[in-house]
């Protein structure tokens, strides 16, 4: 089998291994979606144990079961935790499940990022959950980063009606978003990346800030004078941290969701007037994993959206690359190559009965010139993408004038594509228009995103 071995975030090998043999009591996984984490790219912590295949963000489907196994039969799509606790010892017994030396150093072999993996029975025992029938694989590997976040939270005790400042939005920082909304919090998000503060605020937060422009002081002039009751650290660069100890209110809590390669230098004389509470969060429990199923399920936390590439596992270099680089991505999913080659890694967001083109409309009304009709769609692609992200700026800086303007701008341009009448591009701004006005400009973005998305694959892969 292919198994992607990590020396290096700019050197991950694909090297060929048997497949695990499974004992008693174990199974047999073939990962169908393995998210690329933020910890797999802490280059300065993996080396340390390099070489060695990564990826604990797997869910998958069940090929073989060893004898003693039950609940659990071939052909079922699951989730499997890599890190469980035992629930014998002291830290269990007390309820610390993560504090439990079996949960750090137990795992599944070989690791996420290859084609088979084998479950140990105890992981089959209390990390393997059987995914609800409307989950996709894809979403399926957000289960733990979001049970990561829910068990955080826990200990952070936000409440209703508390500031919450998030310091970076990407995954992290944006199910801690969507976490604290969801309790009624509301969310100051910070990031280096103009995309992702568009995300903060496509996935709700009040207001966002570019890194290089925040400070405590613009905190609290838009926090009626104080400063975050909760902070959350989600980024382990230098001004990140230090941006996180300095907006911490009185009788606060920062919580640091990420590291740093370098120890942390605490105020400790304010902290200690100031009553401050220091936190840290690592790995999630069986329940929080339950939880985090949960929410997914429901829809109340929003992680399909988040997803933005797909790399099959033999490019999984350039997937890390990406990952790596930031910029316009967030999730990035290592599928099989099966997958990637079929074209079903991308049937969440381009759905064969939501074409974004009606062609029988289109070919009448372009004289049944395909290639002209294509080179039309091609212009407009070139084009609107930069449209959208004026708006987004404007959207950012409050300009309601601008937003309006770029909008309907947007909207003349799919107009203009009159085989586009059904293409939610052009509807989509109808939607959210009220008396005139654009509303929920947030949602509208990433609803254009999409749309582009889904009309890019749609004239990449028209015959």
């Amino acid at each position: 089998m292919k198994v992607a071995v990590y020396y290096s975030n700019d050197d991950v090998r694909i090297e060929e291994r048997p497949v695990p043999r499974i004992k008693d009591g174990e199974i047999l996984v073939r990962m169908m979606a393995c998210g690329i984490c933020g910890t797999d790219l802490m280059q300065w912590y993996r080396t340390q144990k390099a070489p060695r295949v990564l990826g604990h963000e797997m869910a998958g489907e069940i090929v073989e079961t060893g004898s003693g196994v039950k609940g659990f039969r071939q052909g079922d799509r699951v989730f499997v935790s890599h890190h469980v606790p035992c629930y014998r010892c002291h830290y269990c017994i007390a309820g610390n499940y993560t504090a439990c030396e079996s949960l750090h150093t137990g795992n599944y072999d070989p690791g996420g990022f290859s084609e088979y993996i084998r479950v140990p029975e105890e992981n089959v025992d209390f990390g393997t959950f059987i995914l609800p029938a409307e989950m996709s694989y894809e979403d399926a590997a957000m289960i733990e980063p979001l049970a990561c976040v829910v068990s955080a939270q826990k200990e952070l005790g936000l409440k209703k009606g508390q500031t919450v400042l998030v310091i970076g939005s990407g995954i992290s920082g944006l199910l801690h978003l969507q976490m604290a909304k969801l309790k009624g919090a509301s969310v100051v998000a910070t990031d280096i990346s103009p995309y992702r503060l568009g995300k903060a605020l496509a996935f709700g937060a009040d207001r966002v800030f570019k890194a290089e422009e925040y400070s405590a002081d613009r905190l609290k002039a838009l926090n009626n004078g104080t400063l975050a009751e909760r902070v959350i650290v989600c980024a382990g660069a230098k001004q990140a941290l230090d941006h996180g100890i300095s907006s911490v209110d009185r009788r606060g809590k920062i919580l640091f969701f990420a590291v740093s390669e370098s120890d942390l230098t605490i105020p400790s004389v304010r902290f200690w007037r100031d009553e401050i509470g220091i936190g840290f969060s690592y790995g999630a429990s069986p329940e929080d994993i339950r939880e985090a199923i949960r929410l997914i399920q429901n829809g109340m936390v929003d992680v399909r959206r988040m997803v933005t590439h797909r790399v099959p596992l033999s490019d999984i270099l350039s997937g890390f690359k990406l990952a790596s680089r930031g910029g316009e991505s967030l999730k990035v999913i290592v599928v099989p190559d099966s997958t990637a080659e079929s074209g079903q890694a991308g049937r969440d967001m381009y759905p064969e009965s939501e074409s974004p083109v009606d062609m029988e409309k289109a070919l009448s009304l372009f004289d049944n010139d395909k290639e002209f009709f294509r080179e039309m769609c091609r212009k407009f692609l070139d084009s609107v993408p930069q449209q959208v992200d004026k708006l987004s700026a404007a959207a950012m800086t409050g300009n309601a004038e601008l937003v309006e303007l770029y909008a309907h701008g947007i909207k003349g341009a799919a107009s203009n594509l009159q085989a586009m009448k059904t293409c939610s591009l052009a509807r989509c701004i109808e939607d959210r228009g009220r008396d005139g006005q654009i509303t929920d400009v947030p949602l509208l973005i990433e609803d254009l995103r999409l749309e582009l998305a889904r009309l890019e694959h749609f004239v990449r892969t028209m015959k």
